[in-house]
């Protein structure tokens, strides 16, 4: 699907519309550019793959959102946005989205996170392992494991099985007693 004049008019108006609701907002020229090969890249354009590095704070997010919410609106499909990094999921749920929502009419969306989301497997098997006689070497270079109590350790140790077996499907709460 080629760029519409429609389309490209659409993420003109949305990106320009960010001012309004970021104090200092400055439209940047490599933003634009980010912008415009995102949603060439979406629209079959320019092949199917596209890397974007550019350290903190230059608006990536919000550039990928913006071309990614409107190729999709486009092609009347759902637009899903996928990363393993928890502090990047959170910003793009409660700050640049409800921001986009603002901005783009009718804009829904839904989180939805998979089984590793709130577990590090890594660490878990690490507090499993740390009162056995033999702990693995990678675990002793890492930071050191501390686990407050006998009956932690047993619920980290029921945890770590039931993850193994595909029981568990990575959401727990514990509500620790002082």
């Amino acid at each position: 699907m080629a760029l519409s004049n429609a389309i490209k008019n659409q993420i003109s108006l949305w990106y320009k519309s960010l001012s309004t609701y970021i104090d200092g907002f400055i439209p940047r020229i490599a933003q634009r550019q980010m912008i415009s090969e995102v949603a060439k890249t979406l629209s079959g354009e320019q092949g199917c793959h596209l890397v974007i590095e550019a350290p903190t704070g230059v608006g990536k997010i919000l550039s990928y959102l913006i071309a990614g919410i409107a190729i999709s609106r486009a092609n009347s499909k759902h637009l899903v946005i996928s990363t393993a990094n928890i502090a990047l999921q959170d910003q793009i749920l409660h700050k640049d989205l409800p921001l986009l929502a603002k901005i783009i009419p009718d804009l829904r969306f839904i989180a939805i996170f998979g089984r590793r989301r709130y577990l590090c497997p890594h660490n878990l098997t690490a507090i499993c392992a740390a009162d056995q006689p033999q702990i693995d070497l990678m675990f002793l270079l890492q930071q050191e494991i501390a686990v407050t109590s006998q009956q932690e350790r047993t619920v980290c140790q029921q945890l770590h099985a039931d993850f193994i077996a595909g029981h568990w499907d990575g959401v727990e709460i514990i509500i620790k007693q002082r």
